[in-house]
Formats: structure tokens, C-alpha cells, sequence
């Protein structure tokens, strides 16, 4: 998942993995921003993982597109199946859609993002 958003994405790039270890390890790995990194390294730490940490758990599809739009994000990198499927059944399937999938990780690209 990783090397498709490091060569398939541009460099301004900001991604949400639904797990909090790997998001730490995104950046290193792709290049790309992320939502939220390490927490010595992140400002306003607390108010962005807050925000993370509903976009991961509510099952309003309005609010994960709102939080979603806030963050900048343009990728979500999904770690197991069923956060795919809930990601898949909550965002507007006009503005996202699955670009990489490859064991349990599927990668979801908003449709207007210049790369997919």
C-alpha cells in the first residue's frame, strides 16, 4: 500500500490510515503528509486525534466525508476488510472509490484528486 501511494500520488499528498501505528510509518515510507504523526512531532496533537479518532469510529457517512474535507485528506489506506467496507459504505461513492487493493489493505482515492 505504501509504494502504490508513493508512486501513484503526488507529493502534496495527505493520507488517513484507519490504524494509528502504520500512520506514524507513512511518511517515511511514501513521502506523504498524514492526518496525524507522532505525537512530539504534531501540532495540536490532541484536537487532530480527537478528530482521527471519530473519523475511524462514527458511523455518520456526512461526518467521515466532513472530516475527511477538513484533514485534506485525498487517500484512506484501510488495514482490514472491514474498515474497507465500512469506508466503502459511508463516503459517497461519486467522490471516492477503491484504487489498490492487495491482502487485507485497500487503499480509497477521492475521485477529484489529480493522481487516480
Amino acid at each position: 500500500a505504501w509504494n502504490y501511494i508513493h508512486t501513484h500520488t503526488s507529493t502534496d499528498t495527505a493520507v488517513a490510515v484507519d490504524d494509528f501505528v502504520p500512520m506514524q510509518w507513512t511518511p517515511a515510507y511514501t513521502g506523504r503528509h498524514v492526518w496525524l504523526g507522532h505525537a512530539q512531532g504534531t501540532t495540536d496533537f490532541n484536537e487532530k486525534y480527537a478528530t482521527w479518532s471519530e473519523f475511524v469510529t462514527t458511523e455518520d457517512g456526512a461526518r467521515v466525508a466532513q472530516l475527511a474535507e477538513h484533514a485534506g485528506v485525498t487517500y484512506i489506506i484501510a488495514t482490514t476488510p472491514g474498515s474497507a467496507l465500512r469506508f466503502k459504505n459511508l463516503l459517497e461513492p461519486y467522490r471516492w472509490q477503491i484504487v489498490y487493493t492487495h491482502g487485507h489493505v485497500t487503499i480509497l482515492g477521492r475521485i477529484d484528486s489529480e493522481q487516480n
